[in-house]
């Protein structure tokens, strides 16, 4: 997966208010916090139905999610096409939701069939950033990296915005899969 432009240059921040859209505050006390750009791919998401109606299809997204992480549950999957404003203009192109735009969901067809529709556990929110308002899709739980987290069950762990990933319950402890495999390998 590919960043968006501002990818290359850090830009200091305290809130998100201090970052461009299509990115977000990464705040690391006691370091100094900067802007992260939100993570997409050039891997173009847009179909034709029949009757020429173009949308945007997160099966293409959710395809190249299982290519990249094949033991990957599709529940807590967060690839999806977003669309992407650019000086250049509009396009759809695979990304992780985490702080991209509330993308509609369509059938086959090109019918709309949801607005503002972010993946299981992620709310569709408003956001201010330097250059403006966006609605973008935030986990409704976050994990506070680093720290153990105890569960009963997936649903009581949140979402790494380091690893961009969900933590997933492993005998009381919420872990990243690769975690849990190496918990696993240490136990052999």
């Amino acid at each position: 997966l590919l960043r968006t432009s501002y990818s290359e240059s850090k830009i200091p921040c305290k809130t998100d208010l201090d970052c461009p859209k299509y990115g977000y505050c990464h705040v690391l006390p006691p370091l100094v916090s900067h802007c992260i750009p939100t993570v997409l791919s050039n891997l173009k998401c847009v179909s034709v139905a029949p009757n020429g109606v173009i949308f945007a299809n997160h099966t293409i997204c959710l395809e190249l999610g299982k290519t990249l992480k094949p033991d990957s549950n599709e529940l807590y999957s967060t690839e999806r096409c977003i669309l992407v404003e650019t000086p250049r203009g509009r396009n759809y192109t695979c990304g992780l939701s985490y702080y991209n735009p509330c993308p509609d969901t369509f059938d086959n067809s090109g019918t709309l069939l949801k607005t503002e529709d972010c993946p299981n556990h992620f709310n569709c929110d408003e956001v201010q950033f330097k250059d403006g308002y966006l609605r973008v899709c935030r986990p409704d739980l976050m994990e506070l990296d680093g720290l153990d987290v105890n569960c009963k069950n997936n649903f009581d762990c949140g979402y790494s915005n380091i690893y961009l990933a969900w933590r997933t319950c492993d005998r009381g402890k919420c872990v990243l899969d690769l975690e849990k495999k190496f918990r696993r390998h240490k136990e052999l």
